[in-house]
């Protein structure tokens, strides 16, 4: 991500980490400008980059499974060797695939069993992470024909034909991790209400991801479900501090719980004492 760590923020990243795992309340101080968005920022990617990695090897594992069964067809059949070459370049070179590598790939044979297509065999693999909860961390790129995992793993799996599993491998392909780090710029003019909205979306995204992790058929503890991070800047500006306490402090909002893989950290700026002079 281009972020220079030093001994300073390693020490701080410790502190923050160590309330994190806790579960206490923080809030950090500093003039505006010293890296305080940039810190929470570089650390909430790191509380869930275990997940992320785990999601990387699976990538690679589908990626080798299609090398090696493209290699097996190279072998019986040269005469395939022009549909499969770029394809097996892309593989070998870490480029993502277009979709139309994907549909040419889908159509082409099984190398053990010529009567049928590769897609059946591909088909099966990619459906064994139908229920893999890290895809609650992960999106489709934004596109005009975006589709929800869940719609893409349905047509896989009811369709049962070329087209749908070249769609369902193309978006597991090109996916792109949903941010879990969000953040409220704080200031005198902004409302109750602005502030239960913004915390709305960040609960439904925690909640989502919790579903995900309780319905995993694997033992998961609660420490290893992905958090979701909350960064409050200026919060000392707010004219409802009543609420900001109650979220920080209580971690509930108008008295209903927020799920609790929601971490939050509040950020002021110094005290002056000359702040209320005329």
């Amino acid at each position: 991500s281009g972020y220079v760590l030093t001994l300073d923020y390693t020490l701080k990243m410790l502190n923050i980490h160590e309330r994190h795992e806790c579960g206490m309340p923080v809030i950090i101080e500093g003039e505006t400008g010293v890296g305080k968005t940039a810190l929470v920022e570089v650390l909430s990617k790191l509380w869930n980059s275990a997940h992320l990695y785990e999601w990387d090897k699976t990538r690679d594992t589908i990626l080798e499974f299609i090398r090696k069964k493209m290699d097996d067809l190279l072998k019986i059949s040269p005469e395939r060797k022009e549909a499969c070459l770029d394809i097996v370049s892309n593989l070998s070179s870490g480029k993502d695939f277009s979709e139309m590598d994907i549909q040419i790939l889908c159509e082409l044979p099984d190398a053990h069993s010529p009567s049928a297509q590769f897609y059946s065999i591909l088909r099966k693999e990619v459906l064994k992470l139908k229920d893999a909860p890290v895809l609650s961390l992960l999106e489709q790129p934004e596109t005009e024909s975006k589709k929800s995992f869940n719609f893409l793993f349905r047509a896989a799996e009811y369709k049962n034909n070329p087209k749908a599993t070249a769609e369902l491998l193309y978006g597991i392909l090109n996916t792109k991790v949903k941010p879990t780090f969000h953040k409220l710029n704080v200031h005198a003019a902004l409302k109750p209400s602005d502030v239960i909205k913004f915390f709305k979306e960040v609960a439904d995204q925690a909640n989502e991801i919790q579903d995900a992790y309780n319905k995993c058929k694997e033992p998961i503890s609660k420490l290893s479900i992905p958090s979701v991070t909350v960064f409050l800047d200026e919060v000392n500006t707010a004219s409802c501090l009543g609420l900001f306490k109650e979220i920080i402090v209580d971690k509930t909002i108008d008295g209903v719980d927020l799920p609790s893989n929601i971490f939050i950290i509040g950020a002021c700026n110094p005290h002056r004492g000359d702040s209320l002079a005329v």
